[in-house]
């Protein structure tokens, strides 16, 4: 039976029948981290083999210092009771990949790691979250390639499957020539022919105010003064193609390499890249490198036994003098950023909890006025939470289900979240303040990450109750 009972619809039945013993579906989120301390305080060494994790540090260190996953060895800085906050995931079809926030640096390094893309053959470059690669404010995309073919995009951003929109921005070959095109506002093109098979560097730039110039081997070509839009949420990052109907797919050549920066680089800058100097430019954001046809050594065993598969790496520090590690914690990523979900909790998301909350779960829980349907369903404006109250608890309720209540796989992250934040302030803060959590920089900063490689997609309509139930 899919669905037996109607308070399954959704959200937390944490509360069942009272007196009965329900083992909990839910764990406090210090249970989520696994300390990978070590006996030596100066060195790190976690043998077990670890994909799509995030790793904490805080230590501190009289000089600079490697934290090195697998081959690859990342600086850390030296300082007092300083914190590392990384995030690390090797999906298949995608290189590994790190996220690294230093204490004291409000920027969050995006760090690619080489020679790592394991494929299966089906794709070899993954669309990755439009929203990581800001088109409408200052920015600069470089490709490097080579082609005989007179059409052929080099690196977009639009739709994932759909038609060219507006919001869409693409770098690509027209006729043999190189043009930058932003969907329904204009484009620019110029340059000689450049599908002779021979290798260019192409380069677009923007600024705040919408500035853009387009350049070719490390010349300026043409200039806009206002040629953007508002990038479209949703929208992906591609390398290789545009959309089934404009810009056409690459072919004939090859694309070798395209950098992302989310800044506008200026003239000289230009002038390195076409003299392959892209070492002495400031770290792109985005670095992505055609992978060899075969990969040195023996393919990664795949990590299946975790929610979210991977390809493993290991973690050590080794043993350094003047290094005293005081913490070291793994977390399991999630799908989606759970920290980045409850900071942003404002009127939009009640509102949307809100609808959700009014189009199913009222009919088992009810509201301060009206009780539910079902008696033993949790009462939010009265009862006591059997499973969890804080926001992460309330979600995993949500997400596994508890004693007669389903798992809701069918809402995203978002969504229960939404919800989450509609009890919490429509029930919990105006009438039942005792099962009121708080939420605390602390506690934000203990919640999981997401998938940076995973876009979580949406139910965009919510069932009636009857279709959730199998009579």
């Amino acid at each position: 039976m899919k669905r037996t009972f109607v308070s399954g619809l959704f959200l937390l039945s944490f509360a069942l029948s009272q007196g009965q013993d329900v083992p909990p579906t839910s764990i406090p989120l210090e249970k989520t981290k696994t300390s990978i301390l070590s006996n030596d305080s100066s060195s790190l060494s976690y043998g077990k083999p670890a994909t799509n994790f995030r790793l904490f540090l805080n230590y501190s260190a009289k000089n600079n210092f490697k934290l090195n996953l697998g081959n690859h060895a990342i600086d850390l800085p030296s300082g007092d009771k300083k914190s590392a906050d990384l995030t690390f995931e090797h999906l298949p079809n995608s290189p590994a990949l790190a996220h690294l926030t230093l204490s004291g640096d409000p920027v969050t390094q995006r760090i690619e790691i080489p020679n790592t893309l394991v494929s299966d053959g089906n794709v070899a470059f993954k669309h990755l979250p439009g929203k990581d690669f800001p088109m409408d404010k200052a920015f600069t995309l470089m490709a490097r390639f080579q082609t005989t073919s007179a059409n052929g995009t080099l690196a977009a951003i639009s739709s994932a499957n759909g038609k060219w929109e507006r919001g869409g921005k693409t770098l690509f070959l027209r006729g043999g020539k190189l043009a930058y095109d932003v969907g329904w506002e204009g484009d620019l093109q110029g340059g000689p022919k450049i599908n002779d098979g021979k290798e260019h560097i192409a380069v677009v730039t923007g600024t705040d105010k919408g500035e853009v110039t387009l350049y070719l081997d490390g010349k300026p070509l043409q200039k806009n003064k206002s040629l953007t839009t508002k990038d479209k949420k949703g929208h992906v990052f591609k390398i290789g193609s545009t959309a089934p109907d404009f810009a056409g797919d690459f072919k004939d050549g090859s694309i070798e390499q395209v950098l992302f920066w989310k800044r506008s680089l200026p003239d000289k800058d230009i002038r390195l890249m076409s003299e392959k100097k892209t070492n002495q430019l400031n770290t792109p954001d985005f670095h992505w490198k055609k992978p060899s046809n075969t990969p040195s050594g023996a393919k990664p065993d795949l990590l299946s036994n975790i929610p979210h598969p991977g390809f493993p790496t290991t973690i050590s520090i080794a043993k350094t003098p003047g290094l005293t590690i005081h913490q070291a914690w793994l977390q399991p990523l999630e799908v989606s950023d759970h920290r980045d979900l409850v900071s942003k909790w404002d009127k939009d998301s009640f509102n949307r909890g809100q609808k959700i909350y009014q189009q199913l779960c009222i009919t088992c829980h009810g509201t301060a006025e009206k009780e539910g349907s079902i008696p033993i369903a949790l009462k939010f404006h009265e009862g006591k939470f059997k499973n969890g109250k804080d926001p992460y608890r309330m979600w995993q309720t949500i997400n596994k289900g508890y004693g007669m209540m389903m798992p809701m796989p069918q809402f995203s992250t978002r969504q229960k979240y939404d919800v989450i934040h509609y009890i919490r302030e429509e029930f919990l803060a105006k009438h039942n303040k005792g099962e009121l959590t708080k939420i605390d920089e602390a506690y934000l900063s203990s919640l999981p990450r997401g998938i940076s490689g995973i876009e979580e997609k949406e139910s965009k309509k919510t069932p009636p109750p009857y279709d959730m139930m199998d009579f």
